[in-house]
Formats: structure tokens, C-alpha cells, sequence
């Protein structure tokens, strides 16, 4: 009989936590709820813009590699590109918890129609008009030379394809509102859904991260 690798070892033993959202949502503040919590290890983005928006499962298999390694009770990363690797994500732990934020859809493209300046990350381009970038490849096209109307189209695909994991795996993805991370019943309920026993949570109402956005107690 031979014995569990330490990949099946780590999924027996080892939540595995995925933050996701279309970015400038409460990520950052979501991945630090988590970390807070006990023996747990959460990173925000920790593969940057190497994580692709296609032939993402080579960064999802490190990711649980990474878990196998780290010896905690949880361990994750949060970033919006996981989303497009879900089903692989799935396929190799189905035990993994993928904790989705959603922000009202214009605060929402307005924050990252800012926050892109002169990049335009939505479209293929060739550098002449828009500043060509390394996160061009993170984000889906979708041939709109109309930023607004590209990011608007990306904030609806993104949250379609969020609610559809969430009616095909409601024990996987949850998709919460961003106002969640505000109120003590929120943050329970985001915590909940990660596994963590009621006496075991360390909640902290009115974290704040990103001190730019001003709309919210909690954005990213």
C-alpha cells in the first residue's frame, strides 16, 4: 500500500481559501480578513501579472503546491484571475472555498477606468494609442476601442461567470456583496463559508486598505 502524496495529504489537511473579483472590489481587505485568521496564510496577487486570463493552470498547481508545503490549517491567495481557472481549480481540489466579491457595476468601472490611465487592458492593441502594459494579458478582450464600454463588458462577463460556478457549486464559490467586509454579520458569513468555527473568527469592522477609494469603508 502506498502512502498519500503530500498534495492528497495537504487537501485533507489544509483549506484551500481563493479570494476572487473583477479588482477595485474590497480584494486586498479581504485577503488580509483572511490572514488574520488562526494559522492561516493568505497572499494578495502573489503571482502578479504572470497570472494569465488563458493557461492559467500552471499558477493554480504551484498555488496548491504551495499549500502542500505550507504546513497551515489554511492557505490561499487572492486575485481576480483565478476565476478563469476555476475548473481546473476544482478538478484538483474540490475542497477549495473561493470567496467572490462583487461591487456595485459603476463605482466599480468607474474605480478601474482610473485606475488604468492611459492602459487599456480590455482590447488588443498594438501600443500606438494605449500604453502597452504587463497586466494586458491577465484581463480578457473583448475588441472595444471604447475603454469604458470594454471594462463595463468585462465587469458583466466576470460576475455571469462568478454566479454560474456559484449555481454549478454553491459548496465552492459564493459570490458577496463588497459591503460585507463592512458589518460584523458580513465578515461571519465570508468566514463562515471559509470554514472557520464561529469561536475561531477574528473579525475586524472597519479594515481598510486602500485609503484612495473613498466610497466604501472597504475597497481594493
Amino acid at each position: 500500500m502506498t502512502s498519500a502524496s503530500p498534495l492528497a495529504s495537504a487537501r485533507r489537511t489544509t483549506r484551500v481559501l481563493i479570494g476572487l473579483g473583477s479588482g477595485r472590489c474590497g480584494t486586498t481587505s479581504l485577503a488580509e480578513l483572511l490572514n488574520r485568521q488562526p494559522r492561516t496564510a493568505v497572499t494578495h496577487e502573489y503571482f502578479g501579472y504572470d497570472l494569465p486570463a488563458r493557461g492559467g493552470e500552471p499558477f493554480v498547481d504551484a498555488l496548491l503546491d504551495l499549500a502542500a508545503r505550507s504546513g497551515m490549517d489554511a492557505y490561499g491567495d487572492v486575485a481576480f484571475g483565478y476565476l478563469y481557472a476555476v475548473e481546473h481549480l476544482l478538478a484538483r481540489c474540490p475542497s477549495a472555498r473561493l470567496m467572490c466579491l462583487q461591487r456595485d457595476r459603476a463605482e466599480t468601472v468607474d474605480s478601474l477606468w482610473r485606475w488604468s490611465g492611459p492602459r487599456h487592458h480590455w482590447t488588443e492593441h498594438d501600443g500606438l494609442e494605449w500604453q502597452c502594459d504587463p497586466w494586458d494579458h491577465c484581463f480578457p478582450k473583448f475588441g472595444l476601442a471604447d475603454k469604458r464600454a470594454a471594462v463595463e463588458r468585462y465587469w458583466d462577463s466576470y460576475y455571469a461567470a462568478a454566479r454560474a460556478w456559484e449555481q454549478a457549486r454553491p459548496d465552492a464559490v459564493r459570490v458577496f456583496p463588497m459591503d460585507a467586509l463592512n458589518s460584523e454579520s458580513g465578515q461571519r458569513a465570508i468566514l463562515d463559508f471559509a470554514g472557520y468555527a464561529p469561536q475561531d473568527m477574528r473579525l475586524h469592522v472597519g479594515l481598510r486598505l486602500n485609503p484612495l477609494e473613498k466610497a466604501r469603508h472597504l475597497t481594493a
